[in-house]
């Protein structure tokens, strides 16, 4: 008799632990956000892996629900194959006023796991050179190996964030208004 309320009793901590919020931090080393667009030269993309953030958790049976998340990247360790472009990127995005660009979420998101996996939509804001947007992100979510990875894309203005697009040249190559902003954060 003893044993079994001994067993009763594990089984029932264990349902409360698998349903509690658990808060992860960003992996920047497996981690890596990209922004790409057009201009009137050449396709472009940029890239970093310096990301900070976390995130709030709780999954409960087959669904998981997302929290507070907060992701932030330095916006100068933006990076291209071209140290002149990097300037005129940095120079259009203010980084040495605004150094951070940021997400926070304003919702809660819960999702469906399908095994280890899931889609969904957060909602929040996107700050960027001082200017703050709101934004819906789709993400694809993987829960394996006991960490959160999250990818996914948002296509974006850079006017929307009254960047006007860089030139070079004397205005002869011009970078297209619309990029895209690709992510793929890992959250342990």
């Amino acid at each position: 008799m003893k044993i079994r309320k001994s067993l009763m009793l594990l089984l029932a901590l264990g349902a409360v632990t698998l349903s509690q919020a658990q808060t992860v931090k960003v992996l920047p080393a497996q981690s890596k956000i990209t922004v790409s667009g057009t201009s009137t030269l050449h396709d472009w993309e940029m890239g970093t892996s310096s990301i900070t953030g976390s995130s709030v958790l709780e999954k409960s049976g087959d669904q998981i629900t997302i929290n507070t998340t907060k992701i932030v990247l330095k916006a100068a360790q933006l990076e291209s194959e071209s140290s002149g472009m990097d300037e005129k990127a940095h120079e259009a995005l203010q980084v040495k006023k605004y150094a951070d660009i940021s997400f926070t979420q304003t919702g809660t998101a819960t999702a469906q796991l399908k095994g280890t996996k899931f889609s969904t939509t957060v909602s929040g804001t996107l700050t960027i050179a001082g200017k703050t947007r709101q934004v819906n992100l789709g993400i694809s979510g993987d829960t394996a190996n006991g960490q959160l990875k999250v990818t996914g894309a948002a296509d974006l203005k850079m006017t929307d964030f009254d960047i006007n697009p860089p030139r070079a040249m004397l205005g002869a190559v011009r970078a297209g208004d619309e990029i895209k902003v690709n992510y793929e954060v890992v959250l342990k």
